[in-house]
């Protein structure tokens, strides 16, 4: 064997290491290394190493540690390894291998490392990052790749070599992406060869390798036909009379210089369409093209230059090449070739191929395919001077061995003796076309496969071919264009002549006349030109309109305001009002101000077409009044761009301070006082152009500053201080100061005397100190606030067609159609009505919602209610019944007539009216005689979903069920709902098992009751049958509102149910169970909302369907938003919340900028009946106080917050309204909140049961609280009052007991009725021993007879061991929130333990979006 030895080899030499013998074992290693490591090649060399390593099986020494040198033999005795010494030999002999394969460089970062394993490793980490870069750099190379001055062969190794980098890499480029990358870096002179390219092989991809080939032809070629340029047979393919000589094998011209001196060549005419001899001036000098002049030739042949006619260099390396000769003039010997021609030469069928015609000439019509007469006085000059008429211009199409030949632009000119095809224009119209001109032939060859088409004699000088068919025409008979906008379906103009003229269309004339039908169906706005009037004087054109109303009522009790603009200075005047019909009043105080400041008078005014504008025309008549056309606020530009720019500087600088948006109108004001002496777009400054002088600017200041106005004169006495803490407002323009608001009072001092802190934003910091989310409401005000002052488009009030619904003699449904719009609801919305206001059913008195606005406002910046509270000053305020802030396409109207002028609302009613149709629900009949005919009425309701938006409108047919009469018209009524502890408890189950939740909705599901009385009503109205308008309705089905359509509904449902195997349960009659071969489904009911679960999905699925063939249901898939509950799904379990709804609340009560407390309920405030004065409006009181009792459904920890409120229903109080509000306040700040049913569950029963003894100070009853847990999960809770008075707090809490006992006893036969086994018995948990201790204690005794039915009742459950009672401290008592008012700690701590949580934290930031929204 042969020595084993490593080679390394250096720049110049070869270094070998040679083995022992005695290590016959080692692998010899004697492979040269063609790349060395450095920091830009770690690929590769990683690509040259590998294979080496792994060919001799050496690649464990780079992927393993090396051996152990020791061994421990089974005896204990350590021994040397008999496979260290070999390895370790071998690692050494690799190790040096590797690193001769480092540059110093690289070898310096791993000069540390012992063994190949550790080498290896060190490399990869160190160039691992790198090499990520360096695969981004490598693809942008390729999409960045440039030939440049490179050769075809050097750009094509380049573009080879950064893709087999990639391909080292392991992210190899697709072949064709090299193609195009490789095609889109050649220059412009391979622009025909690309285009080739790029056409010809679409179906079949040229591969890298046939490219590679075909560039090195086409690039001998170019070169080849450079060098030629000497030639004299090569100048004959260049145009000679404008000096720009043309090569024709590429469409891009290179210029040459035009001869100097008078040589053989032989130009030839020069053709034009401008009627006069061309304008031929030579290019540009070297000197301005910053071109270098090659030097002159210094070898090579004697060559004569054809332009200073000297011997020695060719005319592309003449010094004079790139001069201009002014005294240069076309020979007219040349010039008049085409004179010259005889015409027996040529025939209508013979083509001359001339380098020197701009165009192509034709002088027989039939040449061409199809053509337009030209409308141009241009003549063709030729070249004896004359000027021929041209009459037509058009294209034509010739046929060269199978391939298409354009000509385009043809001139006809019958005059003219022969046809003409001009070189230049052949190249541009087919590009893929080479041209080669010798002395002998002209060939005509196709790019890129240089297969000849047409080979053309040189006979007499002339290149003439003729052509042995006509020009090809590929359509029919010729039309007008007209006829051709007609054929392609009324097209624009310009598509249509586009179309003729690029797919050469046979046209007679491009003259395209107007289509009335496009007029007729293509009607739009035109663009607006500017203005051409130009005020000379101040006050001659008054520009105004009206902004509002505002969804925000300022301060100062405005929603509007009105703009006056000096069309002359453009100077802006702003008056602010309260109602649009102040309008007229306000003018007259401007006409008499600004005249009389001015000296000038109102000449014009120009406005919309707002009635509220329309008195002024009678009071002024001096004033002439221009108004806008109907629709068209373009018109009336000046004013509306003024209302956009006064609007963004307001909503900038109360953004910028954090002004709270009720003070908008002084910012409005302040931004007019600013603008005014501010440059507009025409650099003039309103203020100087008006009053002649240059506006002050040392006086200004920051908007919403910190300010101390001098208030000395306001004090009562002269302790009190000098000056007050406000913030700076605006300016007035009445007085010289500034106003500056006091928040605490909000009251305005206007005072010169003040000084500014321009770096303290006060309204800006107390937002910061309440830990508000101001930002989102700021913006949401703002965007409230910049509304469109466009008017609505009119609704259309044309009358659909009706058709019968239903007549007695067919009992067919009723056919669905559109309600008709009576004639006295015709809507007539002016022009003036902005899109964002109020509905007319929500309006109240000016003042009463000037008091809302202005203190929901101001508690946005500083809550006063604890103020009021702790001083004892509360003030009265007025709330409105319902509170109305959206837009009115988005409100619910309160009427039919309301309704009917609103699109979306006629097409509601008509579903409603078809699914009433479709149900069978009445029939018509003659009124009976001696039954009542209740009426009926048409209820309108906004569905939205989870997130706030409208998902669709609904109106409901309601009879008038509250003029039936007991015992005659309907005789029960009652229908169940299932309870809210029964729906968290089967949530719990299925969480916590695993099962689907399906979500279920049954349209009309009163509808589908079945009547046992006779009911007749009377036609819905707009849906009156007009054959039959006296007739009634008998109703066959039930109908909303009627006394007994909730038990004809339950009825109907729960008779389908047990008809397919369910059964319902004792202990919920809304919830119905069936149980078959070992499955379960359980379907709870809430009129007609309902939820569907079990431990089998076919059987689910098989369910659905079967209800679908008895109700119109609609599957919501899994369980999302239910009864105004919103599910979400977490990866923990699922989150429920009422959001939405607290929101709607909040809104409801004006609270949603309230300051947020942390607790639902004060510990230091004790409610009683006649605590303080009568609260002004009951029923507002009960029905919020009714809202929160329904929102205690996810969040118990107000439970005793709401029950406490609740007490007080009858007459409510102010302190009890505060008390209602702090509640609302506690909801502001924890609006995310809910409760939380986990997956990972026990099913254990626990409850914690509590009582607040005597806690009543008008009756001393005793407060009972429980909160009863299923595993983890809350699933039922109460706060109530005991009905009797408790003698100790012992007795309060077995109260207590009891009542918890009782909730125990239904969980626990409900999960018996559900087949759901409980572990063990439930635990009781109770905080007083004495309690306790009488639960467990078999003595009775004399003190506790008087509740000896509760003792006997626990005591009972106790001794069969179904109940468990166990003793707790108070600090662990968590029904201990269900009773008392708890301090922030407290309650917050104890919240936790009753699992509410905030949605982020109980999800983890992260919903499973794994919903059916199929809804």
């Amino acid at each position: 064997m042969a020595q084993p030895e490593i080679v390394s080899p250096s720049s110049t030499t070869t270094t070998t290491t040679t083995i022992p013998s005695a290590m016959n074992s080692v692998v010899s290693l004697t492979l040269p290394i063609a790349t060395k490591l450095s920091s830009t090649n770690y690929l590769t060399w990683k690509s040259q190493i590998l294979p080496v390593l792994h060919g001799y099986s050496l690649s464990k020494y780079i992927a393993s540690l090396p051996p152990n040198p020791t061994i421990t033999a089974d005896d204990g005795q350590i021994l040397p390894n008999p496979e260290s010494p070999p390895w370790h030999c071998q690692d050494q002999l690799l190790l040096g291998w590797l690193r001769s394969s480092l540059t110093e460089i690289v070898q310096a970062q791993v000069v540390n490392c012992a063994t190949s394993f550790e080498l290896w490793n060190s490399l990869q980490s160190i160039f691992s990052n790198k090499s990520r870069a360096r695969l981004a750099d490598l693809r942008r190379q390729i999409q960045t790749a440039s030939k440049g001055g490179m050769s075809c062969s050097d750009y094509i190794h380049h573009m080879r070599r950064l893709a087999d980098e990639l391909l080292f890499i392991g992210s190899p480029i697709p072949e064709d992406e090299l193609v195009d990358a490789t095609l889109n870096g050649l220059g412009s002179d391979y622009l025909p060869f690309v285009t080739s390219i790029t056409t010809t092989h679409r179906s079949d991809p040229i591969s890298f390798s046939e490219l590679h080939g075909l560039l090195l032809t086409h690039e001998a070629l170019l070169l080849s036909q450079h060098t030629s340029i000497g030639s004299p047979s090569a100048f004959t393919n260049f145009r000679q009379n404008n000096r720009n000589q043309t090569r024709y094998y590429n469409n891009q011209p290179q210029n040459y210089s035009q001869n100097r001196q008078n040589n053989n060549y032989q130009p030839l005419p020069a053709l034009n369409t401008s009627g006069t001899t061309p304008n031929c001036k030579p290019p540009l000098s070297p000197k301005s093209t910053n071109s270098m002049v090659p030097p002159r030739s210094q070898s090579g042949p004697k060559v004569l230059c054809q332009i200073c006619a000297k011997p020695g260099h060719p005319a592309k390396l003449c010094y004079f090449r790139y001069e201009p000769d002014p005294n240069w003039k076309p020979n007219p010997k040349f010039q008049a070739f085409a004179a010259q021609v005889p015409a027996s030469s040529t025939d209508s069928q013979t083509w001359v191929l001339d380098s020197g015609a701009t165009n192509h000439v034709t002088s027989d019509l039939n040449n061409l395919s199809s053509f337009f007469e030209y409308a141009g006085s241009d003549t063709l000059q030729v070249g004896n001077g004359a000027g021929l008429p041209i009459q037509h211009t058009g294209d034509a199409f010739f046929s060269l061995s199978n391939h298409n030949i354009k000509l385009s632009n043809i001139l006809h000119v019958p005059s003219f003796t022969c046809n003409l095809i001009s070189i230049s224009k052949l190249i541009s119209d087919n590009p893929n076309l080479l041209i080669e001109f010798s002395n002998s032939y002209c060939i005509i060859k196709l790019l890129p496969t240089m297969s000849t088409l047409l080979q053309v004699p040189n006979v007499k000088g002339l290149y003439a071919v003729k052509f042995s068919s006509s020009p090809t025409a590929f359509y029919g008979v010729q039309a007008s264009a007209t006829k051709w906008h007609y054929r392609l379906g009324h097209p624009s103009k310009d598509v249509t002549l586009n179309v003729v003229n690029r797919f050469q269309l046979p046209c007679i004339s491009n003259k395209l006349t107007i289509c009335h039908d496009c007029s007729i169906a293509k009607a739009h706005r035109l663009p607006f030109t500017a203005s051409s009037s130009v005020s000379t004087f101040p006050l001659e054109i008054i520009h105004s309109d009206v902004w509002g109303p505002s969804p925000i009522l300022s301060h100062n009790g405005f929603r509007y305001y009105v703009v006056f603009i000096d069309d002359y200075s453009k100077y802006t005047w702003v008056y602010f009002l309260k109602n649009k019909h102040e309008v007229p009043h306000i003018f007259s105080q401007f006409k008499a101000q600004v005249e009389n400041l001015l000296q000038s008078t109102i000449k014009i005014l120009r406005t919309d077409g707002g009635t509220e504008f329309k008195p002024i025309a009678a009071q002024h008549p001096q004033i002439t009044h221009q108004t806008s056309c109907p629709y068209t606020p373009q018109q009336n530009g000046v004013a509306e761009r003024k209302h956009r720019h006064l609007i963004e500087l307001a909503l900038a600088n109360m953004a910028h301070a954090h002004i709270p948006m009720v003070y908008w109108d002084e910012i409005v004001s302040s931004m007019a006082f600013l603008i005014n002496r501010l440059p507009n777009h025409s650099h003039v400054i309103p203020y100087e152009v008006l009053f002649k002088k240059q506006p002050d600017y040392s006086q200004l200041k920051v908007l919403g500053c910190l300010c101390f106005p001098y208030t000395r004169p306001y004090n009562k006495n002269k302790l009190e201080p000098r000056s007050l803490p406000c913030i700076f407002i605006g300016y007035t323009s009445a007085q010289k100061g500034y106003m500056c608001l006091h928040v605490p009072t909000n009251r305005v001092y206007v005072s010169r005397h003040v000084e500014f802190d321009e770096e303290s934003y006060p309204f800006q910091q107390n937002q910061k100190h309440n830990n508000t989310s101001v930002t989102e409401a700021t913006v949401q005000s703002s965007l409230q606030l910049l509304q469109p002052i466009i008017p609505l488009e009119p609704i259309s009030t044309t009358q659909p067609t009706t058709s019968n619904n239903v007549v007695p003699s067919n009992n067919s449904p009723p056919q669905p159609v559109l309600p008709s719009i009576p004639d006295n609801t015709t809507s007539t919305a002016t022009q003036n009505t902005p899109i964002l206001q109020t509905s007319q059913a929500h309006q109240h008195t000016p003042q009463i919602t000037q008091s809302v606005s202005t203190t929901s406002t101001l508690t946005s910046s500083k809550h006063p209610m604890t103020t009021r509270t702790r001083d004892n000053t509360i003030k009265t305020k007025k709330f409105p019944h319902h509170v109305s802030y959206i837009a009115a396409t988005d409100t619910e109207p309160t009427c039919f007539s309301k309704a009917v002028s609103s699109p979306e609302w006629r097409q509601a009613m008509a579903l409603e009216i078809d699914a009433l149709a479709r149900n069978n629900t009445w029939v018509l009949v003659p009124p009976p005689d001696n039954q009542s005919v209740i009426g009926c009425k048409w209820v309108y309701k906004l569905k939205h979903n989870s997130d706030g938006s409208i998902n669709r409108h609904k109106a409901r047919l309601v009879a008038k069920g509250y003029n039936q009469i007991e015992g005659v018209d309907f005789f029960e009524t009652y229908s169940p709902v299932v309870r809210p502890a029964t729906i968290r408890l089967l949530l719990s189950l299925a969480v916590s098992s695993g099962w689907p939740v399906k979500q279920l909705d049954v349209h009309n599901a009163f509808l589908h009751g079945e009547l046992s009385e006779e009911v007749f009503m009377q036609q819905p109205q707009g849906f009156v049958d007009k054959s039959f308008p006296d007739y009634v309705c008998k109703l066959k089905k039930s109908l909303y509102g009627l006394k007994q359509a909730p038990r004809a509904w339950f009825q109907k449902l729960s008779s389908t149910l047990t008809a397919a195997g369910f059964h319902a349960s004792q202990y919920d009659p809304s919830l119905f169970i069936c149980h078959i071969s070992g499955q379960s489904i359980f379907i709870l009911i809430y009129v007609d909302d309902i939820l569907i679960t079990g431990s089998d999905k076919n059987l689910i699925q098989s369910c659905i369907s079967h209800l679908h063939t008895k109700f119109a249901l609609k599957d919501l898939g899994n369980i999302h938003y239910f009864l105004g509950i919103e599910a979400l799904h977490c990866s923990n379990g699922l989150f429920l919340n009422q959001t939405k709804y607290i929101e709607n609340i909040l809104t409801k009560t004006k609270m949603m900028e309230a300051k947020p407390c942390t607790t639902p309920m004060a510990t230091f405030i004790t409610l009683s009946a006649n605590d303080s004065s009568p609260f002004e409006d009951p029923h507002l009181y009960r029905s919020v106080v009714g809202a929160l009792q329904y929102a205690t459904l996810t969040r118990p920890e107000i439970s005793f917050a709401v029950n406490k409120c609740s007490q007080f229903m009858h007459t409510p109080t102010q302190n009890h309204w505060v008390a209602v509000k702090r509640v609302l306040r506690y909801l502001r700040g924890t609006l995310k909140h809910g409760i939380m049913i986990h997956s990972h569950s026990s099913s254990t029963l626990h409850a914690y049961s509590d009582a607040d003894w005597a806690g009543s100070t008008d009756d001393r009853r005793s407060t009972s609280g429980f909160c009863l847990f299923l595993g983890k999960n809350l699933i039922s809770w109460s706060s109530k009052k005991q009905p009797t008075v408790s003698r100790s707090s012992t007795e309060a809490e077995y109260r207590s007991l009891a009542l918890t006992c009782t909730e125990i006893l239904w969980i626990q036969n409900l999960l018996k009725e559900l087949q759901v086994n409980l572990s063990e018995p439930p635990t009781l948990w109770c905080d007083n021993i004495g309690a306790t201790f009488l639960a467990s204690n078999p003595s009775f005794h004399a003190r506790t007879k008087h509740i000896e039915i509760d003792y006997h009742f626990v005591r009972e459950r106790i001794i069969n061991k179904e109940l468990l009672a166990r003793f707790l401290c108070s600090a662990d008592q968590i029904a201990d929130i269900l009773t008392k008012p708890l301090p922030t700690i407290r309650h917050q701590f104890l919240t936790s333990k009753l699992n509410v949580l905030n949605s982020t934290l109980a999800c983890g930031g992260c919903v499973n979006s794994t919903l059916d929204n199929s809804s």
